[in-house]
């Protein structure tokens, strides 16, 4: 028999079948319910609820753990949810494994996959509650499950051990469905993300991390300026980092120099970090922003954000950081042609790196003095202020110019 005719799809069978088991597991509870076919359907359409925001799969577990058992001790910490017999899900569950409205996944033991027929079934009884509690507690429920295992997903796919980070990447890959709609939700009711997306960033396909940037981004916008303000503003600097990150892996670089600019404004309109926090959070920004606009060849953009980032830099006195961007300055000075900036951004970067003891930062930075003497018409000029960096003489440093010339 097609799954679609089968009696339960289109009868009170299943009701009867589901209430049946609610009152044998739960004696005199099951007492208070009416005998009536209207009330015992209410209850069945309540407790059945509970299994419709899946999205996806539904897991009984993995490595040990009970997932479904897990999901269902929060359906019974919440207030709204407490006169249904959360227990009979365990017996409905088994029942949907033998009716074949869950079918077993064949390589991933504890894993099951919702049959069409039984999702559109089951949003049937979310989209017609009567009573808009219920599917509030249930929606809730779901979300704290996934923003608990959002956490051990992603605890896995990073971890160092190989079979551990293969499980993990298996997990979030059948559950990204089931990500997606917690995440959703979490949006929707304004709290954290930062478990779930963190699972959802580390889904090895690229392109399904993106997906998630243009959600969030979208729905940024629901959230007033107060509520970003404190601990919800600095969760979004942290997921839309990432987003932006991600972008900058795909190519999309305007659609990163975006993210990286939300970061920025709500950086900005924090309240729980002081202004040094803020600062040392802003500098990687703008260095990536930095890079954004050298990858579209938008040189004085990149020049502009790379000031900003020297100053910070500068105010912290990190001279690992200043010698990064005095190299990325000069790039952008000379791809512009500004060839006497481009040489003083080299020499200040090439110090650094001698006081840092950084022979491959030096023979890279001499190339690129190398191609601003080059181009700049060979001016002796530039070989004394090398030498003076370096310690040699002016002779040595043209010597070496002329007779290495791009091998430098």
């Amino acid at each position: 028999m097609n799954i679609a005719q089968s009696p339960f799809i289109c009868s009170n069978h299943f009701w009867v079948a589901i209430d049946k088991d609610s009152r044998g597991l739960h004696g005199s509870a099951g007492k208070d319910l009416s005998v009536s076919r209207c009330a015992l359907s209410l209850l069945a359409q309540d407790l059945l609820s509970c299994l419709a925001p899946f999205a996806s799969v539904i897991a009984s577990g993995a490595r040990g753990r009970n997932l479904f058992g897990q999901y269902l001790n929060r359906l019974r910490q919440q207030p709204e949810l407490r006169h249904l017999p959360i227990d009979s899900l365990e017996q409905v569950f088994l029942q949907a494994i033998n009716w074949g409205l869950l079918l077993p996944h064949p390589e991933v033991f504890g894993f099951f996959y919702i049959n069409p027929v039984c999702s559109d079934f089951l949003r049937t009884f979310q989209n017609t509650s009567r009573r808009e509690e219920i599917r509030h507690g249930i929606e809730r429920a779901f979300l704290e499950h996934y923003t608990e295992l959002g956490a051990y997903m992603t605890e896995l796919a990073l971890s160092g051990n190989r079979l551990q980070r293969r499980l993990g990447h298996t997990l979030i890959r059948l559950e990204y469905e089931n990500l997606t709609a917690a995440m959703n939700l979490a949006l929707d009711a304004k709290k954290s993300v930062l478990n779930i997306c963190a699972a959802i960033f580390a889904h090895p396909d690229r392109n399904r991390r993106n997906e998630t940037g243009k959600t969030i981004s979208e729905k940024l916008g629901n959230y007033s300026d107060e509520e970003l303000s404190r601990e919800t503003g600095a969760d979004f600097v942290v997921v839309m980092n990432r987003i932006a990150a991600r972008q900058m892996e795909l190519g999309q670089y305007a659609d990163a120099e975006k993210s990286f600019q939300t970061v920025l404004s709500l950086l900005d309109n924090l309240t729980v970090l002081d202004e040094q926090q803020k600062a040392r959070l802003r500098f990687p920004v703008l260095r990536n922003l930095g890079k954004t606009a050298e990858k579209q060849r938008l040189w004085q953009q990149a020049e502009e954000y790379l000031r900003q980032a020297l100053v910070i830099s500068t105010e912290f006195n990190s001279r690992h950081d200043r010698s990064l961007i005095f190299h990325r300055l000069g790039i952008a000075a000379m791809e512009q042609r500004h060839w006497k900036e481009a040489r003083d951004y080299f020499l200040q970067a090439l110090e650094m790196f001698i006081i840092a003891n950084n022979h491959y930062a030096q023979g890279i930075i001499l190339k690129n003095l190398f191609r601003v003497w080059k181009a700049s018409g060979e001016n002796s000029e530039l070989p004394k202020a090398v030498a003076g960096v370096l310690g040699w003489s002016a002779g040595s440093v043209e010597k070496l110019f002329k007779e290495q010339g791009k091998e430098i």
